[in-house]
């Protein structure tokens, strides 16, 4: 099936001449290729007029050769004058983004000779590396470093390629950027970093690993969040554990709700990461209420946990400091909540 990229589509001989020029492309015809150029005079820095898949409608041949991997077709392009730095309407993607996103060592390196934009951004302010590092692709991205890509490029939320390696979990492209001297600290449009993504995602590895490149333990994004908030809330210890070793600060509060990694492994009930809190800090009163006037284990006798209460009684919890403290100064201790909503076994313990 034949789709017009024109208005009113093409017609008779011009219409004969774009699908074969479209036909030699897509099959790698070097021969019918030359045929349509010399018969057809087709004009190669011309977009398609006539394509069998749509989405190949916004496409110049470069693009769709890049994308191919047709290594002597691209070469005999070039020869002939196309220009390699062609965008598209929509995406605004250039040919080297075509090869990056589909790995074409050889023809990025043979566009990147023809003067193609090693950092060329798209809609989206995506460099080729930004599509390598997102994919974890080592080889590609010590390629596109060897030819000065830009290792901090910032796409339209500010994100760089190591905070894409970070959030899709890939280690060795983590490892790769960081050794290369990639900006650890850097934030996007949310504040976060990429030790934000790293904590998110769970891997203690590349948790370390960006630590040992200097990144901030206790950067907070625009809503306050840490990275240990954001592992506390995602319940990925091993991340969790990693974080403390390299002594976090257990106390930061966000600045929406005042909660900090205890009230937020509390509230979410993650009884695991409750006691590695525990075991590691120094929890009283100073640090006790969010912005609600909530302490600690407000979640706790509120909610009947009883696997949590327990918890805090092996790490000593004073019971005696209030649960929660209204806006009017009123407060209510741990015991008074649990009676005021009948949990009598919890009631016995605290008594």
């Amino acid at each position: 099936m034949l789709n017009s990229g024109g208005a009113g589509g093409a017609s008779g001989g011009a219409e004969q001449a774009a699908i074969h020029f479209y036909d030699a492309i897509i099959q790698n015809d070097m021969d019918a290729l030359r045929r349509a150029v010399e018969v057809f005079k087709v004009d190669l820095n011309a977009k398609f007029t006539l394509v069998r898949k749509q989405h190949h409608f916004d496409l110049f041949p470069v693009h769709l050769v890049a994308y191919k991997g047709y290594l002597s077709m691209l070469h005999y392009l070039i020869q002939t004058g196309v220009a390699v730095n062609q965008t598209t309407a929509t995406l605004h993607r250039h040919a080297v983004h075509y090869a990056a996103l589909r790995s074409q060592l050889s023809c990025l390196q043979m566009l990147v000779n023809a003067g193609g934009k090693i950092d060329a951004r798209d809609t989206f302010g995506n460099t080729p590396l930004h599509y390598a590092a997102e994919d974890g692709n080592v080889i590609l991205m010590s390629l596109l470093l060897h030819n000065g890509a830009s290792l901090d490029a910032q796409d339209i939320t500010n994100k760089t390629p190591l905070m894409k390696a970070t959030r899709n979990g890939k280690l060795a492209a983590v490892k790769r950027l960081t050794a290369a001297g990639a900006s650890v600290n850097l934030k996007d449009k949310n504040e976060d970093t990429a030790l934000h993504f790293a904590a998110r995602h769970g891997s203690g590895e590349m948790t370390c690993m960006l630590i040992r490149a200097e990144a901030r333990v206790d950067a907070q994004n625009q809503w306050g969040l840490t990275p240990l908030m954001e592992a506390v809330s995602y319940n990925q210890k091993e991340v969790v554990a990693a974080l403390i070793k390299h002594r976090c600060d257990l106390y930061k509060r966000d600045f929406r709700t005042g909660d900090t990694s205890l009230h937020i492994a509390v509230k979410k009930n993650y009884t695991d990461l409750v006691s590695m809190l525990l075991s590691a800090g120094n929890w009283y009163i100073q640090y006790n209420f969010n912005n609600f006037g909530e302490s600690f284990v407000h979640d706790v006798v509120v909610y009947n946990r009883m696997d949590l209460l327990r918890l805090f009684v092996t790490y000593n919890y004073n019971f005696d400091y209030p649960a929660k403290k209204t806006p009017t100064g009123v407060e209510k201790l741990p015991f008074q909540l649990v009676l005021e909503r009948g949990h009598l076994e919890m009631a016995k313990i605290l008594a």
